[in-house]
């Protein structure tokens, strides 16, 4: 990872300044007199890439929510990533436009900030890249006191360690107890006499190929027994739910057989025509007619009767039917008029009424 772009945008006495970094340089060396800001921008560079501490004192000139520190960063590969960093506790690291500085609204998680890190933690990366002054004093020191080489010493004092000459003694020390000559009971050479052990058990243990072919040519039989087997059972249930449908329906088969046999026992019947439906309407409403018909005679019949009944004979009447009749004849000749009372009586000539 290489920083190519520092953007001061509000941080320390510092107000919209860059500090280009790019090129095929391997090394940058940022000089200034006192009170410069060279320890200001130490402390924006490791606020930017680890969040600005909650208590700063670079807040005096910008308020600590103003505060703005972007960085442009690149890697071997060719990837470029420019992120902004604000003071706050939640989404302070943001995208932003290196080219002109303007802030960016989306978030940018941490872990994409600490995957270009490789991993390594605040501590850390001010121990190896970002000594400050106290460091470098402590370095001198212990350069002063013979304390090995310079490299050790600063990564010590940096780190805040014990001196790593000593670590490197005992370990030496322990190396040396491991794998020292004719020692049976060291932990190494008991460490060994396990594993030749394990080794032996596990060659004790092991199987021959013939039998491990034949188990295993018994694994595939039995497996291809297991799908015939599965095959054979998925078959047998669908049929039978195939004949439970079957049963379930056996009512309406019957039901069906009878009805086409009293179908064919209609075959004989002759068939209607279209215009059946209309014909039979056309009896069934002349039939009524007709009973009603038969009911109103039958009634007037009735009717009839009681009057044939009601009427009483005169036999001296009948015994003189030829002379009524011969009068019933004369009078028809004569000239009929009209009166009140009804027709069937007329006057003659002397004004007699008559029959």
């Amino acid at each position: 990872m290489k920083i190519e772009q520092i953007d001061l945008k509000a941080y320390g006495h510092f107000t919209n300044r860059r500090l280009l970094l790019d090129g095929g340089a391997p090394l940058h060396i940022v000089c200034g007199p006192n009170e410069a800001g060279k320890t200001t921008l130490w402390r924006a560079i490791n606020g930017a890439l680890f969040g600005i501490p909650e208590t700063t004192r670079d807040g005096h000139l910008h308020t600590n929510p103003k505060l703005r520190v972007g960085l442009a960063l690149s890697s071997r590969a060719g990837d470029r990533l420019a992120v902004m960093r604000r003071k706050g506790r939640v989404n302070t690291l943001l995208r932003y436009d290196p080219d002109t500085g303007a802030e960016l609204p989306e978030a940018v998680p941490e872990d994409r900030l600490r995957d270009w890190l490789g991993g390594l933690g605040q501590g850390l990366f001010l121990a190896m890249f970002s000594l400050d002054h106290d460091a470098l004093v402590r370095g001198g020191e212990a350069l002063a006191q013979g304390r090995g080489d310079a490299g050790e010493s600063l990564f010590e004092a940096g780190a805040g360690l014990t001196s790593i000459r000593a670590l490197r003694s005992r370990l030496d020390g322990e190396a040396e107890a491991l794998f020292k000559p004719r020692a049976s009971k060291s932990a190494i050479y008991r460490a060994l006499a396990d594993y030749d052990e394990a080794r032996r058990q596990a060659r004790d243990a092991s199987v021959r190929p013939v039998e491990w072919t034949g188990a295993r040519s018994a694994m595939e039989a039995a497996s291809k027994h297991y799908e015939d087997a599965r095959a054979e059972q998925v078959r047998l249930q669908n049929e039978a739910r195939r004949l439970e449908r079957l049963a379930a329906i056996l009512p309406d088969v019957a039901a069906l057989e009878l009805a086409q046999q009293q179908l064919a026992e209609l075959t004989s019947v002759p068939m209607l025509p279209a215009s059946a439906p209309t014909e039979r309407v056309a009896a069934v409403t002349k039939r009524t007619e007709a009973l009603s018909a038969e009911r109103t005679a039958a009634q007037r019949l009735q009717q009839h009767q009681a009057e044939l009944a009601a009427i009483e004979i005169n036999d001296a009447v009948l015994a003189d039917a030829e002379a009524v009749e011969a009068i019933h004849h004369a009078t028809t000749s004569l000239p009929r008029s009209e009166h009140p009372g009804g027709q069937g009586r007329c006057r003659d000539r002397s004004g007699t009424e008559r029959l």
